[in-house]
């Protein structure tokens, strides 16, 4: 939640750079997967900073595509244990995020949990 507070500092091209890996994602056949998750592009909505978030959500969305054109379909017998795995993943990272805590502070417990259930997709699963 946190990451969706604004930042103040003003932007430089190598706070940005991906240079180190926090954590290693692969595909479903354990090829790596080299993306970052998001881009924090602080400062004014200036035309350079515009410009840098335009191109870098190109490339992510062309990255993403070649990957989707790529993709072989996933066997019908695999995809109800695809789609747990994935909801797992989803929901772990949205409740385990440290930057909850300043949302419930900031926001209240109450709305921090509907969002961060919003954010995994609970309030669309029948239970």
């Amino acid at each position: 939640m946190v990451r969706l507070l604004p930042y103040f500092a003003p932007i430089h091209t190598a706070d940005i750079a991906q240079n180190q890996l926090a954590m290693q994602f692969s595909d479903r056949n354990g090829l790596p997967l080299d993306v970052p998750a998001h881009y924090a592009i602080p400062g004014a909505p200036t035309f350079d900073t515009l410009e840098l978030t335009r191109t870098l959500a190109h490339e992510t969305l062309d990255r993403w595509l070649t990957w989707v054109d790529a993709a072989e379909p996933v066997p019908e017998d695999a995809r109800e244990a695809l789609a747990a795995r994935d909801l797992l993943i989803r929901r772990t990272s949205a409740e385990r995020d440290p930057g909850n805590k300043f949302a419930a502070q900031m926001l209240g417990t109450e709305l921090t949990d509907k969002l961060v259930r919003s954010l995994w997709g609970g309030d669309r699963i029948s239970h």
